[in-house]
């Protein structure tokens, strides 16, 4: 067999994660001075201006080694929750903790389940690690199907997934649900809730976890600084949960696994608190004015409580991103998300939004 066979052979069972197209790539393949991305849910008005400042700093140290657990970090994530240091875990975004978790739990005896559609990192890594995964379908109105998930649970099920407010459809289940479920989950089954878009919710039945994490040391948090805070780039995630959980992965993880320059820079971010409010307000702000726009307009959507929303596609939706792509404008087509038929939209600036919606009347006329 050879060696390109054999790979095939390992990897066929695995589909590949397709992220958002790259501006330059646009702007090169379109001859398009500025491209507009709106694929990915970045924050368009990116990171906290005191954020550059220590960046600046930082970069006459990146000779050096960072700090391997990220204590500076931790310690000011910790503070900020009133958690002891112990109990949070830093990592190159959530998405390496996603994969330390699942190599937790791939043994032939251990079963991870997770919704669909959900972040395809779960069944990416499910997939890639060897593990056994089983998938649950979202609700009819696009949420967490808690009931079919707990219906799910067995003597092998040793991790379950919860994402929340869901990715790609931006919908939130009801606290006392998930409240409900975490507590009916036997001890010995991690609880993983992914909060990647923690930052900008509003709503008074979202459930945050914090409180219960004292009594659930079967609870893991995970929040990130890619989104509202703005450091996508820079790959900073962290986890919240009991120190015994915190310990495991640190016995896996890369030994460096988040830089010098991302270390500072979330430090920094965390402290300007005004600037995630400002972002919060004005996302919710914006998101009512695409409601508005495609209610006028006539083209289908569902609502949101992220940073995002599923908007119809006429036709293939990866077709219909393309002629997006043409247009200077680089959205996310549902297919590959599991939501064929729709666009991924991020949220974003006033002008970007005016631009989109003129460009997405042109398609659907």
């Amino acid at each position: 067999m050879s060696l390109v066979k054999r790979l095939e052979k390992n990897m066929s069972q695995v589909s590949g994660y397709e992220a958002g197209q790259d501006k330059a790539e646009i702007k090169k393949k379109y001859n398009i001075e500025e491209p507009i991305k709106l694929a990915s849910n970045e924050n368009p008005y990116g990171p906290s201006p005191e954020v550059k400042d220590v960046i600046a700093d930082e970069t006459a140290r990146v000779a050096e080694y960072p700090a391997s657990k990220a204590t500076e970090l931790r310690e000011a994530l910790a503070d900020f929750y009133d958690l002891s240091t112990e109990m949070v875990f830093t990592g190159n975004g959530t998405d390496e903790i996603i994969g330390l978790l699942v190599e937790l739990f791939n043994g032939e005896e251990d079963e991870i389940i997770y919704p669909d559609p959900s972040f395809a990192k779960y069944k990416l890594y499910i997939q890639s690690k060897n593990a056994n995964g089983v998938a649950v379908t979202l609700d009819d109105d696009l949420r967490l199907d808690l009931d079919r998930m707990a219906e799910e649970i067995n003597k092998k099920t040793g991790m379950i997934f919860l994402c929340d407010p869901n990715n790609p459809t931006g919908t939130m289940q009801q606290k006392s649900k998930i409240r409900e479920f975490i507590n009916a989950v036997p001890d010995d089954i991690l609880v993983v809730l992914d909060q990647a878009y923690h930052e900008y919710m509003t709503s008074g039945e979202y459930y945050q976890g914090l409180d219960e994490l004292a009594e659930r040391p079967n609870l893991l948090i995970l929040r990130t600084f890619s989104k509202a805070y703005g450091l996508a780039g820079l790959r900073v995630g962290y986890g919240l949960g009991s120190a015994e959980i915190i310990h495991y992965l640190d016995q896996i993880r890369d030994t460096f696994n988040c830089n010098r320059i991302a270390q500072r820079a979330a430090i920094a971010a965390l402290r300007d608190q005004q600037h995630i409010q400002m972002s919060r307000a004005k996302n919710q702000q914006e998101r009512e004015y695409l409601y508005q726009e495609l209610d006028q307009a006539g083209i289908d959507y569902i609502k949101s409580e992220a940073n995002f929303l599923l908007i119809a596609a006429p036709g293939d939706s990866r077709e219909a991103a393309a002629r997006l792509e043409s247009k200077g404008i680089i959205v996310k087509p549902g297919a590959p998300l599991g939501v064929p038929g729709m666009l991924r939209v991020t949220v974003g600036s006033r002008t970007e939004n005016e631009i989109l919606i003129e460009k997405l009347q042109e398609l659907h006329n």
